[in-house]
């Protein structure tokens, strides 16, 4: 994996944990890790984050915020990008 695509998967890891703190709103998650996907070149990753994308959106719009969060917590600790 390149050192840029690492620093943008770094990047998108700190944005979820930062959301998972209660730091961050789920919209704004949203726009972090959908701007990020392009970038990357290794389209195993671009792949995995996709589908995250539309568990972050499911998050948003399915479940209260309470529940919203501890599923996207459960599937992010399945997320497996590097």
């Amino acid at each position: 994996m390149n050192e840029h695509s690492i620093r943008l998967i770094n990047q998108i890891k700190k944005a979820i944990e930062t959301y998972l703190s209660g730091k961050m709103e789920p919209r704004q998650l949203f726009q972090i890790v959908e701007g990020s996907i392009d970038a990357i070149e290794e389209n195993s990753v671009k792949k995995k984050l996709m589908e995250f994308l539309v568990i972050i959106n499911d998050s948003i719009y399915l479940y209260d915020e309470k529940e919203g969060k501890a599923y996207l917590s459960q599937e992010y600790e399945k997320l497996n990008i590097g």
